[in-house]
């Protein structure tokens, strides 16, 4: 009995192991974002770029879009102001849309197909980078009024495995009381 419950902690601690391997080598995709304005040609062909290139590149990142504006200008005052802060850092103005932001380090008020290069070399930089940091985000979550998940993926497969190491165990006792009846 005591042979098979040490077993059972050994395997459940060396799965343990296994899954927090597991995700330290998984890279996350970056986040690309694009504010833009619903009707605005420059929105739409830098959004039709940006999914062009997802067979190269789609492993390296997510598109994000957020309409900061309708039709008629009217703005989503929380994104607007999002989009502002993050110009901010930046140093860009920003009149319009579309503004595309990737990372802390690459930023790009309005859209030509002249930027194309450099959006791409930005995506598999920030990719690549070790300290990439997503600054956009949580700006877009304090702006828009979203909480944080405050449960990491640690947490929850921590959790998991203590309730089914638990259930294991409340099983055992079970079954060798019933034994022992």
């Amino acid at each position: 009995m005591k042979k098979l419950l040490i077993g059972i902690l050994c395997a459940l601690s060396l799965s343990m192991l296994n899954v927090k391997a597991a995700e330290e080598t998984t890279k996350d995709k970056i986040n690309v974002y694009v504010f833009t304005k619903d009707g605005c040609p420059y929105c739409e062909k830098a959004k039709t770029f940006l999914n062009s290139i997802t067979d190269e590149y789609g492993k390296y990142f997510n598109l994000v879009v957020y309409e900061v504006y309708d039709a008629e200008w009217n703005a989503n005052e929380n994104l607007k102001n999002a989009m502002d802060t993050v110009a901010k850092e930046f140093g860009d103005k920003v009149n319009g849309v579309p503004y595309i932001v990737i990372g802390d380090e690459a930023s790009w008020p309005g859209y030509q197909s002249a930027f194309d290069d450099d959006i791409k070399k930005a995506i598999k930089k920030a990719y690549e980078n070790e300290d990439y940091k997503d600054i956009v985000a949580p700006l877009i979550n304090s702006s828009i009024g979203e909480k944080k998940d405050e449960h990491s993926n640690d947490t929850i497969i921590t959790v998991a495995i203590l309730v089914v190491l638990v259930g294991g165990i409340g099983s055992l006792v079970y079954f060798s009381r019933k034994k022992q009846k």
